[in-house]
């Protein structure tokens, strides 16, 4: 009978504490369910921030006298870095037509910022592949804005 009763205690006790761990388990695995739909959704607005990049560069390239672009959109901001072609001087003008024909080709957008500064357009192009590699943007944020204060300095 002892044994038997030593047995239950023994058994009672294995149970108290596998409750605990197995309620851990649980709430874990909701967190885990959580933190998977907030991966998505990153995935999902990096996707559509990527297109508009893309958009945007893309109707930069085409005009005249501009032989690379580089697009990057940070809330309701574009920054866009120009490379000129060569023997083209990239004046007042141009960067103008630019900042125009990147506000109406993204509605979203309220501001855009121009440069033809290649040390600026390989900044950019390094923030951009690291957003198509993934990164959330909001990673950026510091370094974006200290790009536009350093544009508009110019």
């Amino acid at each position: 009978m002892k044994k038997i009763q030593n047995r239950f205690i023994l058994m009672f006790l294995v149970l108290i504490m596998a409750l605990p761990l197995y309620g851990c388990n649980e709430k874990e695995a909701e967190d885990l369910k959580e933190d998977k739909s907030i991966s998505s959704l990153s995935v999902v607005n990096n996707s559509q921030l990527i297109e508009r990049i893309e958009n945007l560069a893309d109707c930069v390239v085409d005009l005249f006298g501009i032989d690379d672009a580089v697009v990057l959109i940070y809330k309701d901001k574009a920054v866009v870095a120009v490379v000129p072609a060569e023997d083209f001087i990239f004046s007042d003008e141009q960067e103008k037509l630019v900042k125009d024909t990147s506000l109406s080709s993204d509605t979203k957008l309220k501001e855009a910022f121009v440069t033809s500064d290649r040390k600026k357009f390989d900044k950019i192009e390094g923030i951009v592949d690291n957003i198509c590699n993934g990164e959330n943007i909001e990673k950026f944020s510091s370094d974006i804005e200290k790009i536009i204060n350093e544009i508009e300095k110019e």
